[in-house]
């Protein structure tokens, strides 16, 4: 046997005791990295489900908010409405005593110097 087949042996045999090592080192760490993997994906999932609930409540408490500014707004507009409607009805009498007062005038040939556009509520 010469020494390049000698040297070829010892160095094969090394490689499969390598080899041996890498796999009897690396099988154990394998699972610990998973465990480790695992819990901290179940720490970042608790995190996240965390500050989603957070969330949730301020857009409820902003919601909230939002729904009571609804009510005043919407008492507010019934309110002027209320008063416009009020508001329209008195310029519909006033009109029609302005549009009498003027046909009076006329009727005894009087020139009013004065006289209202044609006027439309709508």
């Amino acid at each position: 046997m010469d020494w390049l087949s000698i040297f070829s042996a010892i160095g094969g045999l090394a490689g499969i005791g390598s080899l041996f090592s890498v796999v009897l080192y690396f099988k154990p760490n394998q699972r610990k990295i998973n465990a480790e993997a695992k819990q901290i994906e179940a720490v970042a999932t608790d995190q996240s489900v965390g500050t989603a609930f957070k969330l949730i409540k301020k857009l409820e408490e902003r919601q909230d908010i939002s729904d009571e500014k609804i009510k005043l707004l919407e008492k507010d507009n019934k309110n002027i409405k209320g008063r416009l409607e009020k508001a329209m009805a008195r310029i519909e009498v006033l009109m029609q005593g302005i549009t009498d007062l003027i046909s009076q005038l006329k009727a005894h040939d009087i020139t009013p110097c004065w006289e209202p556009d044609e006027w439309s509520d709508e």
